[in-house]
């Protein structure tokens, strides 16, 4: 299993939260919508041609801004912080873990 956690650029409002998984994902991949789009996005175009695909789930919140380098958040994303949280520890929970 993989969880990944980035923004996602999804053309919604600032601070929207966003999950990805199964075919959404390759979809995903020819935008190349995410902060660290190069190295995962290309990462996970390549896995399956290895023997094992990992079951994949995106969850991001959508950016105000990706253009601006900056460690700040905006408060749209700042306000979502702690709802994603919720849904990583909701995933994790999914896959039989407990926190």
């Amino acid at each position: 299993h993989l969880i990944v956690v980035d923004a996602v650029r999804n053309r919604a409002e600032p601070g929207t939260l966003i999950r990805l998984e199964g075919d959404e994902v390759p979809r995903r991949l020819y935008a190349k919508n995410s902060l660290h789009q190069v190295d995962l996005l290309e990462t996970l175009a390549v896995v399956p041609a290895l023997d094992h695909q990992p079951e994949t789930v995106i969850l991001g919140v959508e950016p105000e801004d990706i253009e601006t380098m900056s460690l700040e958040l905006s408060p749209a994303v700042q306000a979502a912080v702690d709802p994603l949280i919720d849904r990583v520890l909701s995933e994790l929970e999914r896959l039989g873990f407990s926190h």
